[in-house]
C-alpha cells in the first residue's frame, strides 16, 4: 500500500513538474525583448518575438530607460571619458595606437529580416515603433568600452487592421514584385528602392503598367494617397554600363611621366597636325592660327581631358573607333589608363577645336534658343541616341570652366521636368550601374541644373560621324567633317522654326 502511495505522489509531482516547466518555457517565449541592464562590452546578442495573435502589423514601445552608447569614431588622447560619458575634444591630434570606438547601436528587423531601423543613444527611450507584420528581432551590437541600459520593450500591440496600408509595388524586369505594410498616416519614401537592369535606368514609380512616372525616386508621398499598387518606370539607354571607361578624369590617371601636363606620343601629335591641315588646308577655318595654338599644346598644364574621354567613349560604341584592341580588351570597363591610352583621349581632346563650329548653340540663358535646343536634347535622346554636351555653369567666357558629359537616356519626372540620364566621366556612378547623375530641366524653365549648378550656356552634338575626318589612325575621310556641318546647318534652320512656333509656351 505505501509503495502505490510513493508511486501514486511520485507521479503526481512529476506531472506538475512538467506542467511547472511549461509554465516555464510559454513564458519564456512570450517574455518581450530585453537586454540585460547594464548590458556587456563586445556583444552581438538578438532577440526574435512573434506576438500571439493575428497582426498584420505591430506597435512595439520602449522603455524610457532606454539608451546606448551613441558615440563612433576616433578618440584622441585627451577626450575625458567619465562616468560612462565620452566627451570628444577635435580631431586634429594622433594618438599611438589610436583609439577607435564603433559606438553601440540597436538595430530592429521585422519579418524575413527585413531592416526597419537602427538606433544610438535615446533615440528609442520612450518610443513605439511600427513594424509590419506580426513577428520582429531587436539586436544589440556593442564596442569594447562604455556601456549603460540596454533597452526593454515594455509592450507590443497589433496594428488594426483599418489604421494598416498595404501597397505592392511591381518593379518589372526580372525584379519580383513585393509588398510593403505601413500605417495609413506614415510617408511612403521611395528612395528605399531601387533596382538594377542592364541597358536600362530604374526612375520612378507609375500607377499604371507602361504609365507616366507618378512618383520619383526622390520624392515621398502619405501613405494613404498611394495607390495599392505601383509599377516601375524604366528607361532604355544608349551607352551600356561597361562601356565606360573604369577611370577617372584626374590628374591622378592622366600625369604619365610626372610632368602634369597634356601627354601625347610623337606619332599622335603629328598626327593631329597633320589631319588639321588635311581637312582644312588654307580655306575659311583658321587653320594656321589654330595649328600654332595646338603646337604647345602638350606642354599645357593638364586641367582636364573631358571632352577626350566622352569622345572616345562615343566614338567606340559607335564603332568609329577600335579602342578594346589597343589593350585586347573585352570592353571600355576592362581597359588601363596606360601611355598609348592616355595619348589617344588626349589626342581626341583637342578636337574641340574642330568639333565646336559644327555643335549647336545655346548662348543665352534663359533665351527662346535654349529652350528650343532642350527640347531638341530631348528628342534625339528620346529616340536612342548619345548626345555629347559641353556646358558652362559661370559664363560662356570662362572656357575653361566648362565640362563634358553623355546624355545617354532621358524622361519626364513627376513633377513635368526633363531628366536626362548622364555618364560624367568625373564619375564612377555609371560603371557600377547607379544612374543618379541626371542632367535636369525644370518643367516651364528656360534654364537646366546639373550638379548642383545652374546652366548659363551650353554646346551639343548627337553626329559623332565628322571625327572620322580626324580618325588617330590615319584612315582620314575628309569629306565626313563638311557633311556633319551641311547636316548641322539644315538642323540649325530646323530648330529655328521650331523655336518661333514654340514661342509662347
Amino acid at each position: 500500500m505505501k509503495k502505490h502511495i510513493c508511486k501514486t505522489v511520485s507521479l503526481a509531482f512529476c506531472t506538475a513538474l512538467l506542467f511547472s516547466f511549461g509554465g516555464l518555457f510559454a513564458a519564456a517565449q512570450d517574455a518581450l525583448p530585453e537586454s540585460e541592464h547594464d548590458y556587456a562590452d563586445n556583444l552581438e546578442q538578438r532577440w526574435d518575438y512573434t506576438y500571439p495573435g493575428e497582426a498584420k502589423g505591430l506597435f512595439v514601445t520602449f522603455s524610457e530607460d532606454t539608451w546606448v552608447e551613441e558615440y563612433h569614431g576616433w578618440i584622441r588622447i585627451d577626450d575625458i571619458v567619465e562616468n560612462g560619458v565620452v566627451t570628444v575634444g577635435g580631431m586634429g591630434k594622433n594618438i599611438l595606437p589610436p583609439s577607435f570606438k564603433t559606438g553601440d547601436v540597436i538595430v530592429i528587423r521585422g519579418e524575413g529580416d527585413k531592416y526597419v531601423g537602427s538606433y544610438r543613444g535615446g533615440e528609442l527611450a520612450g518610443q513605439t515603433v511600427f513594424i509590419p507584420g506580426r513577428s520582429f528581432s531587436v539586436t544589440l551590437i556593442t564596442d569594447g568600452s562604455i556601456t549603460g541600459y540596454g533597452f526593454k520593450v515594455t509592450a507590443v500591440e497589433p496594428c488594426p487592421d483599418d489604421y494598416i496600408r498595404e501597397i505592392t509595388f511591381v518593379p518589372g524586369g526580372d525584379e519580383a514584385a513585393f509588398t510593403e505594410t505601413f500605417t495609413a498616416d506614415s510617408t511612403v519614401c521611395f528612395d528605399d528602392w531601387y533596382f538594377n537592369r542592364e541597358g536600362f535606368a530604374f526612375v520612378g514609380w507609375s500607377d499604371a503598367e507602361g504609365g507616366a512616372i507618378r512618383f520619383d525616386l526622390d520624392g515621398e508621398a502619405p501613405a494613404a494617397d498611394v495607390p495599392d499598387t505601383l509599377y516601375g518606370v524604366w528607361v532604355p539607354l544608349a551607352l551600356g554600363s561597361e562601356e565606360v571607361f573604369s577611370f577617372h578624369n584626374s590628374s591622378w590617371y592622366f600625369d604619365v611621366d610626372g610632368q602634369d601636363h597634356y601627354y601625347m606620343t610623337a606619332e599622335d601629335y603629328h598626327a593631329m597636325q597633320a589631319n588639321l591641315f588635311k581637312n582644312f588646308g588654307l580655306g575659311p577655318y583658321p587653320t594656321p592660327v589654330v595649328s600654332i595654338v595646338l603646337a604647345t599644346y602638350p606642354d599645357w598644364e593638364f586641367a582636364g581631358s573631358c571632352y577626350g574621354m566622352s569622345v572616345v567613349t562615343a566614338l567606340q560604341h559607335y564603332g568609329y573607333l577600335d579602342v578594346l584592341s589597343l589593350q585586347g580588351a573585352a570592353c571600355m570597363n576592362d581597359m588601363e589608363p596606360d601611355e598609348e591610352l592616355i595619348s589617344l583621349i588626349n589626342y581626341y581632346q583637342t578636337q574641340t577645336a574642330t568639333s565646336f563650329p559644327a555643335e549647336n548653340k545655346a548662348l543665352v540663358k534663359g533665351s527662346a534658343n535654349m529652350r528650343q535646343q532642350f527640347r531638341d536634347l530631348y528628342r534625339t535622346v528620346s529616340q536612342g541616341n548619345i548626345v555629347m554636351l559641353t556646358y558652362f555653369a559661370e559664363g560662356i567666357e570662362r572656357l575653361n570652366q566648362a565640362h563634358v558629359i553623355l546624355l545617354t537616356g532621358c524622361y519626364i519626372t513627376a513633377k513635368g521636368d526633363m531628366a536626362f540620364i548622364v555618364y560624367d566621366c568625373n564619375s564612377s556612378d555609371y560603371e557600377y550601374g547607379w544612374y543618379d547623375e541626371t542632367f535636369f530641366v525644370p518643367a516651364g524653365s528656360s534654364t537646366a541644373v546639373y550638379d548642383g549648378d545652374n546652366i548659363d550656356a551650353f554646346f551639343w552634338t548627337d553626329d559623332f560621324s565628322r571625327f572620322t575626318s580626324f580618325d588617330i589612325g590615319g584612315k582620314t575621310t575628309p569629306l565626313a567633317w563638311y557633311v556633319s556641318y551641311l547636316r548641322h546647318v539644315i538642323e540649325t534652320l530646323v530648330s529655328f522654326f521650331r523655336m518661333l512656333s514654340n514661342i509662347g509656351k
